[in-house]
């Protein structure tokens, strides 16, 4: 892998998370999303407010009551806590081959943007219980893309 870019955390109140990383840690508030495809908002933190640094990406179920939505799943079963780490390489075809030939096995998802299809997400139980999503250097730029106006 290329490099990590962030970690995914857990949380149930988006703002009040926001506020206590910002207070503890310095954190700034670098960019808001909404993943309507996951059901999920988040929101990207790092110590500069720029995405050129390692960053927490805090990250909110819509509807905590979706027995549908995994992560939802995830947070009634097991609280608030670390989510995923997300690396991005150049390839992430020549990835998922190389780790399919492992043995590795993928979650289905949908792109975190809607417009690319770089986007892996590993079964944690091939990662020793933790959640790694791989992205291609096109699908990360494309998150830190304008939001196109209404």
């Amino acid at each position: 892998m290329k490099r990590i870019t962030h970690v995914g955390v857990l949380v149930h109140d988006l703002d009040a998370a926001i506020a206590r990383w910002a207070q503890l840690f310095g954190y700034r508030e670098i960019k808001r999303m909404e993943v309507p495809p996951e059901g999920l908002r988040s929101v990207f933190l790092s110590r500069d407010g720029t995405p050129d640094q390692f960053m927490v990406e805090l990250v909110q179920v819509v509807d905590e009551a979706d027995t549908a939505n995994p992560v939802a799943r995830r947070l009634r079963e097991h609280g608030e806590g670390m989510l995923h780490l997300c690396m991005v390489d150049e390839d992430t075809g020549v990835v998922a081959r190389e780790l399919e030939a492992q043995g590795v096995r993928f979650a289905a998802r949908p792109t975190s943007t809607g417009r690319g299809d770089d986007r892996l997400i590993l079964s944690p139980r091939a990662t020793n219980g933790a959640m790694v999503e791989i992205l291609s250097e096109r699908e990360w730029a494309q998150v830190w893309e304008p939001e196109p106006r209404a």
